[in-house]
C-alpha cells in the first residue's frame, strides 16, 4: 500500500513540513518523507528497519493500551528518502494561532487556550499517563513545536514519535523534562512558540492550567514514574512559578 501513496506523493504539493521532513495528507492517511542522507551518521538500511519496526510494534502496544497516536503502517526506503505511511490523527494542530498577532488570530488562539483550560481534571489524568506511557515503552516526543499535537473533541494525539536512542540515559532526561514540557505544549503548542504574546486574558486562562496539571501531577506521583520532577507543583515555587519565568523570559526576546 505504501507504494501507491509514495507515487502519489511525487504527484502532489506536501501539506507542512520542517528542516528534513514533508508531509503528505491522503484522506484517512499520512505519508511522511525524509532524507536519511544515504546512510550518513551510521543511519544504515539496517538500523532504518530495526529501528521502524520496533517503532511499529511499541505504537500496537501502545494503541491496545489506550494512548491516543496513530499507527505506524509501513515503512520503505527508497534511495535517500524514508518514507512512513502512518494513520491520520483525528482534528488539528492543538495551536495554530498563537504566534499570529492579528486580532484573529489571538482570538482563535484565546479560544483553544480557554477549552483546554475548562477541560476537566481527567483530561489532564490521560495527557500524562499518555506522555509517560509513550516514553516509558522507549519512544522519544518531540515537544518543539504544534504540529506535533493534534486536538479533537478533548482528545490530545502525539504525533511524530520516534524512537529513543539512548536507552535509560535517554529516558531520565526525558522525565525529568516531561512536566514542564507538558505545560508548555498545552498553553502553546510547544517549546518553540511558548507564550511569546502574552496578554492578561491568556495569562489567566494559562493559570488554570498551570493549577490543572499541577493537580494531575500530583495524582499521578505515585504511578507516573520513579523519578524525582525537576518542578514540584506542591511547592509555592515550583510549576506556575518554574513556568512563569519562562513566560516572562521569552516575552521580550
Amino acid at each position: 500500500m505504501i507504494d501507491k501513496y509514495i507515487e502519489k506523493s511525487n504527484l502532489n504539493d506536501f501539506s507542512s513540513g520542517g528542516t528534513n521532513k514533508r508531509c503528505f495528507i491522503f484522506d484517512e492517511y499520512v505519508l511522511l518523507k525524509s532524507n536519511n542522507y544515504y546512510g550518513k551518521y551510521g543511519n544504515t538500511d539496517e538500523k532504518f528497519a530495526r529501528d521502524k519496526e520496533k517503532q511499529r510494534t511499541i505504537m500496537k502496544e501502545l494503541k491496545e493500551n489506550g494512548v491516543n497516536i496513530p499507527l505506524l503502517l509501513e515503512y520503505k526506503r527508497v534511495g535517500s528518502f524514508d518514507y512512513e505511511l502512518q494513520e491520520r490523527a483525528e482534528g488539528e494542530e492543538l495551536y495554530t494561532s498563537n504566534m499570529d498577532r492579528s486580532v484573529e488570530g489571538q482570538k482563535k488562539y484565546l479560544k483553544r487556550l480557554k477549552d483546554i483550560a475548562m477541560q476537566p481534571i481527567e483530561f489532564y489524568d490521560k495527557f500524562i499517563y499518555d506522555w509517560n506511557m509513550i516514553l516509558k515503552l522507549g519512544l522519544c516526543i518531540d515537544p518543539s513545536k504544534c504540529s506535533n499535537f493534534f486536538y479533537h473533541n478533548g482528545k490530545i494525539s502525539f504525533i511524530d514519535l520516534n524512537v529513543m536512542k539512548d536507552g535509560i540515559s535517554s529516558l531520565e532526561k526525558a522525565m525529568e523534562d516531561m512536566y514542564y514540557e507538558m505545560a508548555c505544549v498545552l498553553c502553546g503548542g510547544g517549546l518553540l512558540y511558548m507564550c511569546k504574546l502574552v496578554s492578561n486574558e491568556s495569562s489567566k486562562l494559562i493559570e488554570i492550567i498551570y493549577k490543572k496539571l499541577g493537580e494531575a501531577i500530583v495524582r499521578a506521583n505515585g504511578d507516573v514514574s520513579e523519578y524525582v520532577a525537576s518542578v514540584d507543583p506542591t511547592n509555592e515555587y515550583g510549576l506556575s512559578e518554574y513556568i512563569n519565568n519562562v513566560v516572562k523570559k521569552n516575552r521580550y526576546q
